[in-house]
């Protein structure tokens, strides 16, 4: 009873053993993988990254120019970022937030079309 009562008070004079969490975040550790991304600006878009992809998680279309990634079916293994020649493929230690549906990741090359003014 008395070396309960004795951690008791000693819990009650220290500081608390957790972090606030929605105030106080804990830095992610090196190397965390945590969500994937890639730079359509940068992509090439020449399959190499689809082809390694060990869980099939990633498509390229290259007539259309779109690079589409299933977040629930990649491992986050990083293979992709690894073999991309142009490295538009990267790693973000950061978690993707909890969602309530299931929702593919597509990113497209952006075509600027000059319209030509006749004076």
């Amino acid at each position: 009873m008395f070396a309960m009562v004795k951690n008791v008070i000693k819990n009650l004079f220290s500081r608390p053993s957790t972090r606030l969490f929605p105030y106080q975040t804990r830095e992610f550790f090196p190397n965390v993988r945590g969500s994937i991304d890639n730079d359509p600006e940068v992509c090439i878009y020449c399959g190499a990254c689809q082809m390694r992809c060990p869980s099939e998680a990633i498509v390229v279309n290259r007539a259309e120019k779109v690079w589409t990634i299933n977040p629930y079916k990649c491992i986050l293994c990083g293979v992709c970022a690894q073999i991309c020649p142009k490295k538009s493929i990267a790693i973000h230690s950061e978690y993707v937030h909890p969602q309530s549906s299931k929702v593919k990741k597509i990113r497209q090359k952006k075509v600027v079309e000059e319209a030509q003014s006749h004076a």
